[in-house]
């Protein structure tokens, strides 16, 4: 997802109910300027694009509904992927999603809603229970032989899991997320082998203001402008190139970045069944943020370090010497013995860093009759609601095999690392380990039943905490329907 937050195996720490204020009211907050105006002005855009497309459909336009479903019941051994954790949660988890749209020879559009319901036994009750709603509206129009415009608008409203502080297993659910997003685009074809295209893209995420977290979800939004070309060489070789700007600021005003980038890249067939693609790039991001001052010594929440749990206003508590670390930007110190978290105020001034990424997204492909097989690298740089932007490194490898006409199998490896690029947060990331095989048995044309087993180790530390190793297993068995297309 631009979505706005961390990938799957995120770190989270424990907490103390004893130490954490009541619930008080939660809403959807937005601090800074306002970004309405903005969507005003793309949502215009949005309908005069709309009503051009519609002046311009033939009355042989083919109109389609298509939807499908799945049901899914998992058992997870550590769901919070930490050390110590002994609990097996179990439940299910329901998604659907439907499609709506027409099509024509120059043109298509396309309103989409998906759903999604989880509910797990015997897990807090903010990862127990989570939905998830999508409505993503795309439009494509061929104006001419060289000219084509598409436009994508995207709703979101969740309950995200992803708050990066103790009082998450205490809560009573999880936190309120609203995403919005919009992109477009215009590609134009020169000559029959070199082409030029210009994107752009907004998004903001909006998040629930819970009062007595440490590290709460910021809101914040993100727009990108890409310029770039592809030249086809041959028949087997393709090249490409873009350079962009981008901006990052989450609506509380700590973090605001600036970025400049570049990428170039190849897609070229090695042979009948294998091709290679890939692309590299130099992202320069110029981070301006807000410089704390350590504050007054205050009694610190409970947390969970290496798999010990540490009361922080503990007197009695057994305290490591050598406990220097960062509580999500904020230092902890020890007095008398007690480690104490420093208040961060007040706001003394504005630093500006300048950290520069190299990015790459390296892919090889085999396709043959029965075996599919893929290996990747991948780095990208992705907004998250902390006040800060998530560096995002992979390595994947993909085997799927046909048995039969209705059965096939499938192996997956992966390793991703994620780190924060924002200021007080230090360290070299969280890394999360995944091997997962499955099989699919096509029961009738459009119902399958899939098996899946995936093993996970999570190491690394996240958000200034250090975690400690952890593992644990997962068993999903799913029920899926492909519904019928229909057009009319």
């Amino acid at each position: 997802m631009a979505s706005g937050c961390t990938s799957a195996g995120s770190a989270r720490v424990n907490g103390s109910p004893a130490s954490l204020p009541s619930a008080g009211p939660r809403r959807l907050v937005r601090r800074g300027r306002s970004a309405g105006p903005v969507f005003r002005r793309l949502g215009l855009v949005a309908l005069v694009l709309a009503l051009l497309l519609a002046c311009t459909q033939p009355a042989f336009a083919i109109k389609f509904y298509d939807y499908n479903a799945s049901l899914d019941f998992e058992v997870n051994s550590n769901l919070l992927m930490l050390p110590g954790n002994e609990d097996v949660a179990s439940g299910y988890r329901f998604s659907s999603s439907h499609v709506l749209g027409y099509e024509t020879p120059r043109s298509a559009w396309s309103i989409a809603p998906s759903l999604m319901v989880q509910r797990l036994q015997n897990a807090p009750p903010a990862f127990g229970e989570m939905e998830f709603f999508n409505v993503a509206a795309s439009g494509r129009h061929d104006w001419t032989d060289r000219l084509s415009t598409r436009l994508n608008v995207m709703f979101e409203l969740d309950r995200n899991l992803l708050l990066p502080d103790p009082a998450i297993l205490f809560l009573e659910r999880p936190i309120l997320r609203q995403g919005r997003q919009v992109t477009g685009g215009a590609t134009y074809r020169l000559t029959e082998r070199l082409s030029t295209s210009v994107n752009g893209t907004y998004l903001d995420n909006l998040f629930e203001e819970v009062p007595g977290v440490v590290i709460p979800l910021r809101s914040f939004d993100y727009q990108d402008v890409t310029a770039g070309g592809n030249y086809i060489w041959s028949e087997r070789l393709a090249f490409n190139a873009s350079v962009g700007l981008s901006r990052f600021k989450d609506f509380e005003g700590i973090t605001r970045n600036n970025d400049r980038f570049f990428n170039v890249g190849t897609e070229f067939a090695l042979a009948e069944h294998w091709t290679f693609s890939g692309s590299a790039g130099l992202r320069a991001t110029q981070q301006t943020g807000r410089v704390f001052l350590p504050g007054p010594v205050v009694p610190g929440p409970e947390v969970l370090l290496g798999g010990r749990r540490l009361r922080f206003d503990d007197p009695d508590g057994t305290v490591d010497p050598s406990l220097d670390l960062m509580f999500g930007g904020l230092p902890i110190v020890v007095v008398g013995g007690i480690p104490r978290l420093r208040i961060q105020e007040p706001i003394v001034g504005v630093q500006v860093q300048d950290i520069v990424t190299n990015t790459y997204d390296l892919s090889l492909t085999r396709t043959g009759e029965r075996l599919v097989a893929s290996a990747g690298l991948r780095r990208r740089i992705q907004p998250a609601g902390i006040a800060a932007q998530t560096e995002i490194s992979s390595a994947s490898a993909d085997f799927r095999y046909r048995f039969s006409e209705r059965l096939n199998g499938g192996l997956h490896v992966d390793q991703t690392t994620l780190a924060i690029q924002g200021q007080g947060f230090g360290g070299e990331g969280r890394t999360v380990r995944v091997l997962s095989t499955n099989f699919n048995y096509l029961l009738t044309e459009r119902i399958s039943l899939t098996a899946t087993y995936r093993y996970f180790q999570a190491f690394g530390d996240a958000f200034g905490f250090a975690f400690g190793d952890s593992e644990g297993q997962a068993v999903v068995v799913s029920l899926s329907y492909n519904g019928d297309r229909w057009e009319w």
